[in-house]
């Protein structure tokens, strides 16, 4: 049975005590063969404050605590932690090379900084507690529901400007390489990875897709859908970072059924244009920057 958390994450002492309270009450009510914890939270971003990034930790740390104190030694055993980490912000600009869990981390902001100290503290709460933990380091994640204000998610701003026929704004290269995952995809090869008859104590993962593609090759499979040009307002180009990616173990999640890019674009584009039947959706350009 999955049982969401239920946290008010908008005032802090409040999700405090609705981590510690979610976390016992859900050790006390399960008897089950397998225990699955999935952090995927956090609001931080690679533009966030300091701020930002240190509230993220205290939250994580918060929720291990309140693990450390309510697992008996009987559910430690059965225990796996999934930790939603960070590609592009562990292995940092990887220029014209690929990363692989093999390449060093090389983060180049507090935010990538940060999910590697989160990375670190999981592996030491595991090892205390005689629990698994997998650390997935997810790549650029895209999805139906993803924020269509905030100023990432290039293929949500690109799906938009199908729909409206409107330009976005872009700054950053067309040559600009970055890997893109749909998000229902991440979670199958989440789950596969917890439920592994060979996890025994930490793994760790790149969660990604199977190719990387430019700027320049996502506007082109875009207008191949549409049938339409998409307009792009080049501005103040800023070097962006390339986030190449790959994962040294694709046999472990061969067998996982994938969104294809060509048809999570369709799905993107679809949602655009519902949403622009609701009364919402009234601003008539966007933006993105990596």
């Amino acid at each position: 049975m999955v049982q969401p958390a239920r946290v008010n994450w908008r005032v802090t002492q409040q999700a405090e005590l609705d981590l510690v309270r979610e976390t016992v009450t859900w050790l006390a009510s399960t008897d089950a063969d397998q225990l699955e914890a999935y952090w995927c939270a956090g609001r931080a971003t690679p533009r966030s404050s300091d701020e930002a990034n240190v509230e993220e930790r205290h939250f994580f740390e918060t929720f291990l605590d309140a693990l450390r104190r309510a697992l008996t030694p009987a559910q430690a055993h059965r225990l796996t932690i999934f930790f939603a980490s960070s590609a592009g912000g562990i292995y940092g600009d990887t220029r014209n090379e690929v990363a692989s869990e093999r390449s060093s981390p090389n983060p180049a902001d507090s935010y990538g900084a940060s999910k590697l100290h989160l990375e670190s503290t999981l592996i030491k709460f595991a090892e205390a507690t005689s629990c698994r933990a997998v650390i997935g380091r997810i790549t650029s994640l895209y999805g139906t529901e993803q924020n269509p204000t905030k100023p990432q998610g290039l293929l949500g701003h690109v799906a938009m400007s199908v729909a409206t026929g409107r330009p976005f704004d872009l700054f950053a290269s067309l040559a600009t390489t970055r890997n893109y995952l749909d998000v229902d995809t991440a979670a199958r090869i989440a789950v596969t990875h917890v439920r592994s008859q060979h996890l025994s104590s930490t793994l760790l993962r790149n969660i990604c897709a199977t190719h990387n593609v430019s700027i320049a090759e996502v506007l082109t499979w875009a207008r191949q859908l549409s049938g339409r040009r998409v307009l792009v307002r080049q501005v103040a180009l800023e070097r962006a970072a390339n986030s190449r990616i790959e994962t040294c173990y694709p046999d472990e999640v061969a067998s996982i059924s994938r969104t294809t890019l060509a048809e999570g674009m369709a799905q993107l584009v679809r949602a655009a244009r519902l949403r622009l039947l609701t009364p919402a959706v009234a601003d008539s350009s966007t933006a993105w920057s990596a």
